[in-house]
């Protein structure tokens, strides 16, 4: 693990403890708290799952298909997420409906191994993440455009947060698009690009602190 990997590690945790500390204090930030903790946790499931067998078995019953499928309902709830975040927090909706879209989704790619697997999975993941950005700028836009919603457009923290964690994975899926696959090679970009983002949203989660602890 390279130094840029354990600085951006480190920075999520730091970033994700900060999250529930201000959701403690600003209800509104509650979503922010929760996509962080569950990306925590989904990420732990995965490197979990990932130990159980190696990652180029080739294996399509037992225990290998087990892994295998539950490591893609992790993957799956991972891309679902950020949606959900922004739905529960600019339309504020529980988002019941992401849900039951997940599972739906889960299940249909569960009955159709092994006739979708490999470069094809991978085309419908982009497919869905696509998807999940596509509906978070359209939760943003009907925010942004309904009075009810919006109780005032100053920035906060937890529009912020939102709209910088969800901005850096809509990158992570349009890069590639814009510049090619070989954008993958260069991972280091993508976990700089991620270090930033968690930087940035840390550093305004740990104002917002301050500040409310000045104002006691």
């Amino acid at each position: 693990m390279t130094a840029l990997h354990i600085a951006t590690l480190t920075l999520f945790v730091a970033t994700t403890a900060a999250a529930v500390a201000v959701a403690k204090k600003e209800k509104r930030h509650r979503p922010v708290a929760w996509y962080l903790v569950s990306v925590v946790g989904l990420e732990q499931v995965r490197f979990g799952l990932s130990q159980l067998l190696p990652a180029t078995t080739e294996q399509r019953e037992g225990l290998a298909l087990a892994v295998r499928h539950a490591d893609m309902a992790a993957y799956l709830a991972l891309i679902m997420v950020v949606p959900a975040m922004n739905m529960a927090l600019f339309l504020r909706k529980r988002p019941w409906i992401i849900g039951v879209v997940y599972l739906a989704t889960a299940v249909v790619l569960i009955a159709s191994y092994p006739a979708i697997r490999g470069n094809e999975l991978l085309e419908i993941y982009t497919a869905i993440e696509l998807a999940g950005v596509i509906a978070s700028v359209g939760f943003w836009i009907m925010w942004v455009f309904s009075p009810r919603l919006t109780e005032d457009r100053a920035i906060s923290v937890h529009v912020t947060s939102a709209v910088v964690l969800t901005s850096t994975n809509m990158a992570t899926v349009v890069l590639p698009a814009l510049t090619g696959p070989e954008v993958l090679a260069k991972w280091s970009i993508i976990v700089a690009l991620h270090a930033t983002a968690f930087a940035f949203v840390l550093v305004f989660q740990l104002r917002y602190l301050l500040m409310r602890k000045e104002k006691l």
